[in-house]
């Protein structure tokens, strides 16, 4: 590529034995140093300076395949519009960067798939471990990716990955007994998991029925897909039957306020004539006018735990994942109240 002058571009040709030179330092020491490794402040900001002069950029990935770690963490989410990966990601980006490494991020479309061929891209960046948060993959599938790459999991527990989450059960089942001890009996539960598919993620309905059985009520459960605009949909059959709940509880948040759309929809007072708890404890839930009764399930910290393990992957003589699993808060805001008479 050749310059205003028409000579070529010397700063390809830089090396890093240029920049020792320069600084009057080892390569050896160049090279700890681009690593972020036992070189002192002066050490490096010398080392710096002579590389901006000659315009040495770094080539992570030669070093990185050279010493067969890239230094990098793979992070998958499911779904772009849900915040709660924010969250997550906020957390573990905490924790690897202070670590000095660096995240490759990965985005599924959970209305087009399992997210396979975006986790097989940060097995192609050859990172050195990946956290996933929401996957869709079955456990059969992830343990085998598991032996190439150390997995961690994300709010899902599965028997060979290491995961971290919250009692999911628990969950449920603060968000309905809330419900019940305002005096609603007639709850709904709004969920994209199905039963047939056996994941973790399907705990928080079971403490939903959970509580339900205990109080002599039945289960309204309605399926939907990822967004919000489908939870809208759902809820709208659910309250425009003759029988409606007065109360509903969304697998998440995002669904939660799908679910009080529709209620506008209808001219339904939230919480004079609909009481509605969400999952997740998003940002915009808390936001004055929407105010959601939600679950925290404590993702920023989740994230940070996730990296953690990411960060120090078990050796082959450690046969047991590790679980770390906390309790849910309930956080009670203005979308609940007494049941309607």
């Amino acid at each position: 590529m050749a310059n205003s002058d028409g000579q070529g571009d010397s700063r390809a040709s830089v090396t890093m034995e240029n920049v020792a030179r320069a600084a009057g330092v080892s390569r050896a020491l160049v090279s700890k140093a681009f690593r972020g490794k036992g070189v002192s402040e002066a050490s490096r900001a010398a080392i710096f300076a002579a590389a901006d002069q000659l315009g040495y950029r770094h080539n992570r990935l030669a070093a990185s395949l050279a010493s067969q770690q890239t230094d990098t963490i793979g992070f998958f989410f499911l779904d772009l519009y849900n915040e709660v990966f924010a969250d997550i990601y906020t957390g573990l980006a905490r924790v690897v960067e202070r670590a000095n490494k660096r995240i490759v991020l990965a985005i599924g479309d959970p209305r087009r798939g399992d997210g396979r061929e975006a986790v097989e891209s940060l097995l192609d960046m050859r990172v050195d471990a990946i956290v996933l948060a929401g996957t869709l993959l079955a456990d059969e599938q992830l343990e085998a990716l598991n032996r190439s790459t150390p997995l961690v999991a994300v709010t899902r527990f599965v028997a060979g990955i290491d995961s971290a989450g919250v009692d999911d059960r628990l969950g449920g089942r603060l968000a309905t007994e809330h419900l019940v001890q305002l005096g609603h009996r007639r709850i709904a539960y709004i969920s994209y998991h199905r039963p047939e598919q056996g994941f973790s993620y399907l705990e928080r309905a079971r403490g939903y029925a959970d509580v339900l059985a205990d109080a002599g009520a039945s289960p309204i459960v309605a399926y939907t897909d990822f967004t919000r605009e489908s939870a809208r949909e759902a809820a709208r059959e659910l309250l425009t039957s003759p029988d409606r709940p007065t109360a509903i509880f969304a697998h998440n948040d995002l669904l939660a306020l799908g679910v009080i759309e529709a209620a506008a929809d209808l001219g339904l007072e939230v919480p004079r004539d609909l009481s509605i708890v969400g999952y997740d404890d998003i940002q915009v839930g808390s936001i004055p006018g929407i105010g959601l009764t939600t679950v925290n399930h404590r993702a920023q910290r989740l994230g940070e735990v996730a990296a953690e393990m990411a960060l120090a992957p078990r050796d082959a003589a450690q046969q047991v994942a590790r679980h770390r699993m906390f309790d849910p808060e309930l956080i009670v805001r203005a979308t609940t109240g007494p049941a309607p008479e």
